[in-house]
């Protein structure tokens, strides 16, 4: 059963953010490579993400975006000057390319591996905020008046003390881009033990007497994978996950082609890819 989430504004930037995240003023380029530096090297210590504040637009784009090595950026906001710097691991990566090859595989299925971009963590610029998902597809052929600034559907991954991160960061994509964003998908990994949990969110339509067309992001279904402590089984919960076809190539299906769906069978590996890196 969808589950609504009533929002009447685009989430900000810091909404969602776990308890206990690090928060600096930003006091140069070499205090914040510091910082960088120093939370690369215990990736595992607290949450995925850091804060910095007092980052003008200046700043951001001929200091930190010009660094020779690529920063963690999810998003930042010029009216606010906040950065936020997401810590990616190992774990993330292998969570969000096992998704990515999950929906390769049913394409390549299909004989559409032609009519896809899979475009990774490419950075969408609005007039607020600047971000990045951690995978962003989209069409190679789009509907006549659309552009390439939104993708048609993203990833984005996080460990389970940043669950609320993760719906808020949902809830933008689908809000902030009008509905362009069609699907977003959430994945959530226990840091402690066998758990990953993950989320399909939409837009659908929540009229109201004051707003006839109203829509709001809904989290359309969740899938839990888990692991007892000394079991070989893995459960699944509410598979399949379906992502609708129109909702990926923004067009209706055609003939011999189909939703995509990631069955029992392709969350049990893909499970299991992300506990083997993750090495609990």
């Amino acid at each position: 059963m969808p589950i609504y989430y009533e929002i009447d504004h685009v989430p900000d930037i810091l909404d969602g953010i776990p308890p206990g995240t690090n928060e600096y003023h930003y006091g140069g380029i070499d205090h914040y490579k510091q910082i960088l530096n120093l939370k690369s090297n215990r990736p595992d210590k607290g949450t995925d993400f850091i804060i910095f504040f007092d980052v003008n637009e200046d700043v951001f784009t001929n200091k930190i975006q010009t660094l020779e090595e690529k920063p963690p950026i999810s998003a930042y906001d010029p009216i606010k000057s906040i950065l936020l710097l997401k810590m990616t691991t190992q774990v993330h990566e292998q969570a969000a390319q096992g998704i990515t090859a999950m929906i390769q595989e049913e394409i390549l299925e299909m004989g559409l591996s032609d009519n896809m971009c899979f475009i990774g963590s490419a950075q969408v610029q609005t007039q607020s905020r600047q971000k990045k998902a951690d995978q962003e597809y989209v069409p190679v052929e789009l509907p006549k008046g659309r552009t390439r600034k939104w993708p048609s559907a993203v990833v984005e991954t996080g460990y389970s003390e940043s669950k609320s991160k993760l719906q808020t960061d949902a809830q933008w994509w689908l809000a902030e881009s009008n509905g362009e964003v069609r699907t977003a998908l959430t994945i959530s990994v226990h840091q402690k033990k066998e758990e990953i949990v993950l989320q399909k969110w939409e837009m659908m339509e929540r009229p109201t007497r004051e707003n006839p067309d109203r829509h709001a992001p809904v989290m359309m279904q969740q899938v839990v994978m888990s692991r007892r402590p000394g079991e070989g089984a893995i459960h699944i919960s509410n598979a399949p996950l379906r992502i609708a076809f129109e909702s990926l190539f923004l067009r209706p299906a055609g003939e011999s082609e189909r939703d995509i769906l990631f069955t029992e069978k392709s969350l049990k590996s893909l499970a299991t890819k992300v506990w083997v890196v993750q090495q609990l």
